[in-house]
């Protein structure tokens, strides 16, 4: 489940429910049925017909139940119930029909739903918004990856930098044990500032160049750690400061290219590092 525990509803349930009477009563009953001579002289279902009635009924249940549409649902059960008790009449489940879709109509007009355009349907959801080399290297990072997708997905722009902050900071933690720099730092990173952790990545890339440029290993290794230091310094003051002290509020295309600096970021750390190594 997503952080932001998002609740998406398609299009085509929501129109079943303002033509209840053609999806739950009509189309179960086959052509050539007499429905005026079975309405009228009130003949009780038959069990073919009250097998087919409750199957498309509890399948219309799971809508109701998923847009949380209370008294209805209580009438959804109240119609199962009648046809456990028997001599449920086509005249009384036809009633029925139309007094829960009276009752459904009444309870849509206290909900409001959303529209994503098609540009950012892709980013709705999507475990994956870096690649999967980056969700399988960096787990831990997944819930704020897939919770800035949403975010931008929703136009909730500066929420969206705001967690692809976080996940920087996950990734970070582990640029901090791949050159073994914790020991720069005075508390458990995770309760460290980001001033703190650029103190303790510094420290660790001087650890690196003491001696140890050697060989061509060696330097493509501190190339490596360079670079990041270098981005997650400038992650600091770009936009992780910002977000979080100063009140700035995002716009569309400047949160887009903050997600794609991020999945730089991100794809560049899982070329050599992942978590639990």
């Amino acid at each position: 489940m997503s952080l932001l525990d998002l609740r998406k509803y398609f299009l085509v349930p929501i129109q079943n429910q303002a033509v209840i009477l053609y999806g739950i009563y009509w189309d179960v009953l086959e052509e050539g049925v007499d429905l005026p001579a079975l309405e009228k002289d009130r003949v009780v279902i038959t069990p073919d017909h009250a097998e087919k009635f409750k199957a498309v009924l509890l399948d219309h249940g799971k809508h109701v139940r998923y847009l949380e549409l209370k008294e209805s649902l209580k009438y959804v059960r109240l119609m199962l119930k009648k046809f456990s008790d028997g001599d449920y009449q086509y005249q009384e489940y036809k009633r029925d029909v139309e007094t829960l879709q009276g009752r459904e109509n009444h309870e849509l007009e206290d909900i409001v739903f959303g529209f994503i355009p098609p540009d950012k349907t892709p980013y709705l959801e999507n475990k994956e918004l870096f690649g999967k080399e980056v969700t399988e290297r960096f787990p831990s990072a997944t819930q704020d990856i897939e919770a800035a997708a949403n975010c931008y997905a929703h136009d909730l722009n500066t929420a969206c930098v705001f967690h692809l902050m976080r996940a920087v900071e996950l990734g970070t933690r582990r640029v901090l044990r791949g050159m073994k720099a914790g020991k720069h730092l005075k508390r458990p990173m995770e309760l460290c500032t980001w001033g703190e952790l650029i103190a303790a990545l510094e420290e660790g890339l001087k650890g690196l160049t003491v001696g140890k440029r050697t060989s061509t290993v060696r330097a493509s290794t501190f190339e490596f750690y360079s670079h990041a230091v270098g981005v997650f310094r400038n992650f600091k003051g770009a936009w992780r400061d910002p977000v979080s002290h100063t009140g700035k509020q995002y716009q569309p295309g400047e949160t887009k290219d903050i997600m794609e600096n991020t999945r730089q970021y991100m794809q560049h750390l899982a070329t050599r590092l992942k978590e639990g190594s």
